[in-house]
């Protein structure tokens, strides 16, 4: 029996083809549902940082305060509401989940999972030292400590 390079076999010189009987040949990777269950799991595990971060933002900002280092969830926050700043988070995290969701069969929505995945969990570090050196002071030593004269220092008032 011969193979040529159609893939097919042809037996004993005769030009029709016969099926291959046989394992399939390897492919290049994982399937796409063992991506697909990575990318949900990662997408899972970003969404319950996502909250985690949200609430701290929260109980910091309307308690003792806190330095916003970004300067557009600064901007949400300067509208003074914690609505607004729950709303906000939300959103940008349904929407963004949502995406890498609707993709998480491709190679660049596991990316993005994992990109997501790992800049929350940094955040979520950070969140624990920030915490851990919060725990022996007052409010007002906090506001001092945190660089209340800081033009990234916020404080809202809860509703």
């Amino acid at each position: 029996m011969s193979i040529l390079t159609d893939g097919m076999a042809y037996p004993f010189g005769i030009h029709e083809p016969v099926a291959v009987v046989g394992p399939s040949p390897p492919t290049s990777g994982p399937g796409p549902s063992l991506r697909s269950r990575r990318v949900l799991l990662l997408l899972v595990a970003t969404a319950i940082m996502c909250m985690v971060d949200l609430a701290l933002t929260l109980t910091y900002v309307t308690s003792v305060g806190m330095v916003e280092v970004n300067p557009v969830a600064r901007a949400v926050m300067a509208l003074g509401s914690p609505a607004a700043v729950a709303l906000w988070k939300i959103a940008l995290t349904a929407f963004s989940v949502g995406v890498l969701f609707r993709f998480r069969a491709t190679r660049t929505a596991e990316i993005g999972a994992w990109a997501g995945a790992l800049v929350m969990l940094c955040l979520s570090l950070h969140w624990a030292r920030y915490v851990a050196s919060l725990t022996d002071y007052s409010s007002e030593t906090a506001g001092l400590l945190l660089g209340e004269h800081d033009h990234r220092f916020v404080v809202m008032t809860p509703e």
